[in-house]
């Protein structure tokens, strides 16, 4: 669905968004590493299997932008929002459902076509393939995958900067043109960016139990080739 851009402007945003967090910090010191090393345990870190949530906002365009999802295993659930356009991602195992509200519908096509498909669609999830070149932005982050590769790649090269504690917790900076990516001093646990490219965002990672997400009942799903009918 080509015409899904200002979900994944929010998404693609996500990755430049201030990132603060909660957790624990023991006394390592990782202190020595370089920014290249740091990063790559950064990202390990964060690929693991710990349950974490990510919230936040920010601003695209004059438009506010926020984040909300959990990530239990391989597994994800949450919603982002564009202005008044909001969308619940949700991944469990290989299968991928996103919700949309009326609003979304309306952002993306005339007012017959919205009409049409919030008829259709009737509150229930939207099934896809997560692969589909059209649905690839829309679930980067959706998948633990989208952290490391995603979320945490930074634009160009990256050095150390000066240290802080957040939270409580003692971090490490790596900077970039696009931010500061502070990192737990113990573990290398994302724990805040602060955005460099003038939108005032902001991230928060915490780290802890969330309820794993399931997939929703069959009465509740609807394959989005059956919607194809809806926007002609």
């Amino acid at each position: 669905m080509t015409r899904l851009r200002p979900v994944a402007v929010a998404l693609m945003l996500v990755a430049a968004l201030a990132l603060s967090g909660c957790g624990g910090s023991s006394k390592a010191d990782l202190s020595n590493l370089s920014a290249t090393k740091l990063l790559a345990k950064s990202k390990a870190a964060i690929g693991g299997k710990e349950d974490v949530q990510i919230s936040g906002a920010g601003s695209d365009g004059g438009n506010s932008v926020g984040i909300d999802l959990s990530y239990v295993g391989n597994d994800a659930s949450g919603t982002v929002k564009l202005g008044n356009a909001e969308i619940t991602l949700l991944t469990v195992g290989d299968g991928a459902w996103f919700k949309a509200s009326d609003e979304f519908w309306k952002s993306q096509f005339s007012a017959k076509q919205a009409t049409a498909v919030i008829a259709v669609v009737n509150g229930r999830w939207i099934k896809v393939d997560p692969t589909d070149a059209s649905f690839k932005d829309m679930f980067s982050l959706a998948h633990r995958s989208g952290l490391d590769t995603g979320l945490l790649d930074p634009n160009g090269s990256i050095t150390k900067d000066k240290a802080k504690t957040i939270a409580g917790v003692p971090c490490l900076a790596l900077k970039s043109s696009s931010g500061i990516l502070y990192v737990d001093k113990a573990n290398a646990r994302p724990m805040e960016i602060d955005d460099a490219t003038g939108n005032s965002s902001k991230l928060t990672f915490s780290y802890k139990n969330e309820a794993a997400p399931t997939a929703p009942a069959a009465k509740d799903v609807l394959d989005y080739s059956e919607l194809a009918g809806a926007t002609q």
